[in-house]
């Protein structure tokens, strides 16, 4: 069973997850004919990745962050005379807040986007994202239990805020499952089919980020550090005693800059040593993109 079906099967069980169930309140808005310039100003105000744009109070499109870089940074254009209806994406979906939340992971993953606009009845609610759903199926995943609870003596200690790197695959999942066995909580992120890696260790109730181009509601395009930055800042948010795993650092490199994947660690480890969570990265030392990015942090 894939993890969307999972996800669909819990969702629709005789208490489903709504949209309301996992979302506050609040939207950014501002009209279609607004500068650039005025949305990135609010958007900082309210420390928002995202607005809604709207034609007579109706939701017309949506601006981004990532609008932001692809469509005025990237390619020199001016925000201060650029209108936001320019760069916008549109047509936007649009779903009240009783719309259960395996309906918006199939609209997602069917539409490939990465948000909707949330209303409840007539007026706008919020704005709910890929983010959003992932940060929330890890909760609730920690919520829900933790594999196998039972506290026998350990084998590995590991420091809360520390990054280890582990030589070899086995050697990583073998210290993971000693800790998320004995009740910490767990998150993996992996270019391994979670299904596949459920199945060889137990491991029912941790979550997986699953790096692929394949779209469904836990994996992530290996390209994108952002997305997968903020899946990870939602897991450390939530988890107390919680143990993060790495295992694809070489897909990481491959799809990204050695350099970008060194700040991206650096920050990585950098948030991580302020939580009160363990960083366990894989790692082959015969790789040498791999030993150069290990030697670098």
């Amino acid at each position: 069973m894939n993890a969307l079906k999972e996800l669909s099967i819990r969702a629709e069980s005789e208490s489903p997850i709504i949209v309301r169930d996992i979302i506050k309140p609040g939207v950014l808005k501002i009209s279609k004919g607004k500068t650039v310039q005025e949305a990135a100003r609010l958007m900082a105000e309210k420390n928002m990745g995202a607005i809604v744009v709207t034609e007579n109070e109706e939701p017309v499109g949506i601006v981004t962050e990532r609008d932001f870089v692809k469509k005025i940074v990237s390619v020199g254009k001016d925000p201060e005379h650029t209108k936001v209806e320019d760069i916008m994406s549109s047509p936007i979906i649009t779903v009240q807040t009783t719309t259960p939340v395996f309906e918006v992971i199939d609209l997602l993953v069917e539409n490939n986007i990465r948000r909707v606009v949330i209303k409840e009845d007539d007026k706008l609610y919020g704005v709910l994202s890929q983010t959003d759903l992932i940060g929330n199926m890890s909760e609730q995943c920690i919520v829900d239990g933790i594999d196998r609870f039972a506290k026998p003596k350990r084998k590995h200690d590991l420091k809360l805020g520390f990054t280890y790197f582990i030589e070899g695959v086995k050697k990583s999942y073998d210290v993971l499952v000693e800790h998320v066995t004995s009740g910490k909580e767990g998150l993996i992120i992996t270019t391994e089919n979670p299904d596949k890696i459920r199945a060889k260790y137990d491991l029912k109730r941790t979550p997986f980020l699953w790096l692929t181009n394949i779209k469904a509601w836990n994996t992530i395009n290996p390209k994108d550090l952002k997305l997968l930055g903020d899946s990870v800042d939602n897991f450390l948010g939530v988890a107390k005693n919680g143990v993060l795993l790495l295992d694809g650092l070489h897909e990481l490199i491959s799809s990204n800059s050695k350099e970008e994947i060194i700040d991206f660690l650096r920050e990585l480890r950098k948030k991580v040593s302020k939580s009160s969570s363990t960083l366990l990265i894989t790692i082959n030392s015969e790789d040498d993109d791999e030993y150069y990015v290990m030697k670098s942090l």
